[in-house]
């Protein structure tokens, strides 16, 4: 079977906290543990707060954080700096504190004086109600406290929050905002901590640079975007973690932002956010578990969503188990390169590529998405390239609907383009796949071309496949090989052909592709197909050779 992650996105994606090596100027404004805010700063004799440092350190000056927790944010960075850890140090900012002194009540814990009140808007708008309209609601009814931002852990452990204290049951939690009263069903002997502290930080400084330390457990409300917020062009972030917050970890709304090895894990919405981030580069990142609290998985939720934005790069990267979307492009984003990047086990698609145009999806894996592993939705001009593919719902699926560039009251149009955009239409049109390695889907088809307005056929629409392996475990399972647009014709159904010979002989596709039937997916038993050979823009972003094709993903 093929691994479940590419070699080196699984050996560099993320933050490994307390392994920089930053070199620490001899004039940067030093923070410790230990420090007092009447220092001047320096390595003898540093400051406390990170507060201080930057409000000493002087425009393109370094801030270095010797290790330990600090329970510090609220930071508006409004001057360029570098805020580093200390060599071989784990740095990380905690909104979150040891609370003590709760009664037993006979059926739960509870302690008075919680003064934290804390916005639980559910949407990007402050103190704007839910949608109403389907794939407009942010709140799973089934998790209904998804968007109030308080955090409580016992020993360690996240409880759950519930609406009142009388509900309170092992492992939950409730908080009385009227009273003031934090209320417990869990015991809480082995020490409680509690999030305060909703944000650490929004940079709108341009040029920063952020790296070697991490961010935790911050109750940002949705509004807030996230603990972490850039707003600064051309800012680094490095060697962070942004873990275990709220509702969003991290959020990018500026241009020429890079991401180098950087975690964002178990966020309760969403683990890294982007809008309006043109030349954004996510390079070894880590998105695991996010969407913790359960919103739904549209309009927002996830591990890494990026809107309206153009010259994307995501590469190296893990986006995995997360609770909705994997990697989400959205809403007219333009120029979309993902490469050696493991995106899987998420409940949502793989990779999904909305309203959008322009892209290459080449040497990923993409395995075990409860939803569709490569969804292309209204989006066009995608070369999928050397990828492996398997056990998706549709392990590629093309999808039309009647959205359209010209209908300037759809949402998702970018408003710095000329409207209606011609660079980004809304078609599903001129996608090439070649040379990837699919199957043993969970659905219903191996791969999908579907226009859902009944308007264009799969031919209309210039959709290509050729030199690609496919597996199906049974020459029954799944139903059929390929579902096939046929526009208005064929009674408004889709054509749908239950082997790879029939889909060549009827579309015209396929001449070098190859049909397999195994319990298992190995490589090693397509002999019959000959790669097609990699163009140079797939060879550029791939850091392959141009004209030497490879089924599947490198590894």
């Amino acid at each position: 079977m093929p691994p479940t992650a590419t070699g080196r996105a699984s050996a560099l994606a993320g933050a490994t906290l307390g392994t920089a090596s930053y070199t620490v100027p001899a004039t940067a404004v030093v923070v410790a543990t230990d420090g007092n805010d009447a220092n001047p700063g320096t390595l003898a004799a540093p400051v406390a707060t990170l507060a201080r440092a930057l409000a000493i350190a002087p425009s393109g000056g370094t801030v270095v954080v010797r290790g330990g927790t600090y329970h510090q944010g609220g930071l508006r960075i409004a001057r360029t700096v570098t805020i580093e850890g200390y060599p071989g140090e784990t740095v990380w900012f905690d909104g979150a504190r040891p609370v003590s002194g709760f009664g037993f009540t006979g059926a739960s814990w509870s302690l008075g004086g919680w003064s934290p009140v804390l916005d639980h808007s559910p949407t990007y708008k402050q103190g704007a109600p839910d949608g109403t309209a389907a794939g407009w609601q942010w709140v799973n009814a089934a998790h209904p406290m998804a968007a109030y931002p308080d955090i409580v852990w016992v020993g360690g452990r996240p409880l759950t929050q519930v609406a009142a204290g009388t509900a309170v049951t092992a492992g939950t939690f409730a908080v009385d905002t009227s009273a003031h009263v934090l209320t417990l069903g869990t015991d809480p002997s082995a020490g409680v901590e509690a999030s305060d502290l909703q944000q650490f930080a929004v940079v709108t400084a341009p040029g920063t640079v952020l790296r070697g330390f991490g961010v935790r457990r911050f109750a940002d409300s949705v509004p807030m975007m996230g603990a972490l917020v850039v707003y600064g062009a051309g800012t680094t972030v490095e060697q962070v973690a942004v873990d275990d917050n709220a509702t969003q970890g991290l959020a990018i709304g500026t241009t020429g932002v890079t991401l180098r090895h950087v975690t964002a894990n178990g966020n309760g919405l969403l683990g890294i956010q982007a809008a309006y981030a043109d030349g954004l580069v996510l390079d070894g990142v880590r998105a695991e578990g996010n969407n913790s609290e359960h919103f739904n998985t549209a309009p927002v939720s996830g591990g890494v969503k990026v809107a309206r934005s153009r010259s994307i790069v995501v590469r190296d990267s893990v986006i995995a188990g997360n609770a909705g979307m994997g990697l989400w492009f959205d809403e007219s984003s333009y120029g979309i390169t993902v490469v050696g990047t493991e995106l899987s086990r998420n409940t949502g698609a793989g990779v999904d590529l909305e309203l959008s145009d322009t892209a290459i999806v080449a040497d990923n894996v993409v395995a075990d998405n409860t939803d569709d592993g490569i969804k292309l939705h209204n989006t066009g001009h995608v070369q999928v390239w050397s990828n492996t593919v398997l056990r998706n719902r549709r392990d590629l699926n093309v999808l039309q609907d009647s959205r359209s560039q010209f209908t300037l009251t759809d949402a998702g149009h970018d408003p710095r383009q000329a409207l209606p955009d011609p660079t980004v239409p809304w078609l599903s049109q001129g996608i090439t796949v070649r040379d990837n390695v699919l199957g043993s889907p969970t659905g219903n088809a191996v791969v999908g071309v579907e226009d859902l307005s009944h308007r264009y056929s799969a031919a209309d629409l210039a959709i290509s496949l050729d030199a690609n392996a496919y597996s199906r475990t049974s020459a029954s399972t799944p139903a059929w090989l390929v579902v096939w647009s046929a526009g208005s014709g064929n009674g408004g159904n889709p054509f749908v052909y239950g082997g790879l010979r029939a889909f060549a002989s009827a579309a015209g596709q396929e001449a070098h592709g190859q049909e397999v039937v195994a319990a298992t997916v190995d490589p090693a038993a397509f002999t019959a197909v000959a790669p097609a050979p990699l163009p140079a823009d797939v060879a550029a972003a791939t850091g392959r050779t141009a004209g030497v094709g490879h089924l599947g993903a490198w590894g």
